[in-house]
């Protein structure tokens, strides 16, 4: 083998994180003016999508961060967070 690249071809080791694929729960949580957090789930990443334009699994948004692992009901699911949410859980 010549290079990392054709060695994970041929592994079966994952191309991806397991929570940046679009057919699990999305966890969005945003704050509000008055600083509250509230949380948001989503079957997949189309339907959260729907409700925020600028979620995107591997990049970060204006608006959003990238996905990060997250939770819903006991299960991996890709979590986002606002820019004020990620501020206010960041102090």
């Amino acid at each position: 083998m010549s290079s990392l690249s054709d060695f994970l071809a041929l592994s079966d080791i994952p191309k991806t994180a397991p929570f940046r694929r679009e057919d699990i729960p999305v966890e969005v949580v945003t704050c509000d003016e008055n600083e509250r957090l509230s949380r948001r789930v989503f079957d997949n990443l189309k339907a959260a999508q729907a409700a925020f334009p600028g979620l995107d699994l591997f990049h970060g948004s204006p608006g959003f961060t990238w996905a990060m692992r997250g939770e819903v009901d006991g299960k991996i699911a890709a979590r986002f967070e606002s820019t004020a949410a990620y501020k206010s859980l960041s102090q």
